[in-house]
């Protein structure tokens, strides 16, 4: 008789096998008990809508699809209602990719990453810019320093003015790796820095003579000897006097 009280009053869960079979109960925390009383008050085509966006999870419904589950014509307008009891939300997913677009789910959940993108996205729509600026940031950085500097003091230095989480940290340092400029060195990351072009040459460094194999037999007014030498007058003709 206790527990039948405290089912009809919402103050417990009663909870199923997947054959309906009741196996044990669970006490709802106050703010369970709150909602499990305001579904108690919904009607049964309300109610039906709303385990139907329960069901779904964190992966969320659309409006068509409650629709086809529960068969219930007045699905559109029960999920409007629903959301105005502030039990159920509308979240938007990644544009374009199946199952995306507007989805409702229990007012209490997250999106899974499938229906969100992660945190690299907001509102469906993926953030290039917040990528640009926090890769230009860790770049910057580690431009400062001449040693491999650990994950974990990027983090520390950059993690709270860029609002960056370690997972969003590792993915950034992971495809600066993957594009080459950064390495992994000693625990850390380091920044691959461009090589510079190296200094001209000046042009006396050119003569033709220093690997001449003649050199050793080349006189003045000889056979073989600089005044009549093809490879010296090629050179001289390319230098800027």
């Amino acid at each position: 008789e206790v527990v039948n009280d405290l089912a009809r009053s919402q103050r417990i869960e009663l909870l199923m096998d997947a054959n309906k079979r009741l196996v044990g109960y669970k006490v709802r925390s106050a703010q369970a008990l709150q909602i499990a009383r305001k579904v108690a008050e919904l009607s049964t085509e309300e109610q039906a809508v709303y385990h139907a966006v329960k069901e779904a999870g964190n992966q969320g419904a659309r409006s068509s699809q409650i629709r086809f589950r529960t068969r219930v014509p007045s699905a559109a307008k029960d999920l409007k209602k629903l959301e105005s009891l502030g039990l159920i939300r509308l979240v938007k997913g990644i544009q374009g990719q199946k199952g995306g677009g507007l989805l409702y789910m229990l007012a209490g959940l997250e999106p899974s990453k499938d229906v969100s993108g992660g945190s690299w996205y907001k509102d469906g729509q993926f953030q290039f810019d917040r990528i640009a600026a926090a890769r230009q940031a860790v770049t910057t950085y580690l431009g400062e320093y001449r040693v491999p500097i650990a994950s974990a003091d990027i983090m520390q230095a950059l993690g709270s003015t860029h609002s960056l989480l370690t997972e969003e940290l590792d993915q950034i340092l992971g495809i600066l790796e993957l594009d080459g400029l950064v390495k992994q060195a000693n625990g850390g990351y380091w920044l691959v820095r461009p090589v510079m072009d190296a200094p001209p040459v000046p042009t006396w460094c050119n003569c033709p003579c220093g690997n001449c194999s003649l050199l050793d037999r080349c006189r003045p007014g000889s056979k073989v000897c600089p005044e009549r030498c093809q490879y010296i007058k090629d050179w001289l003709d390319q230098v800027e006097w």
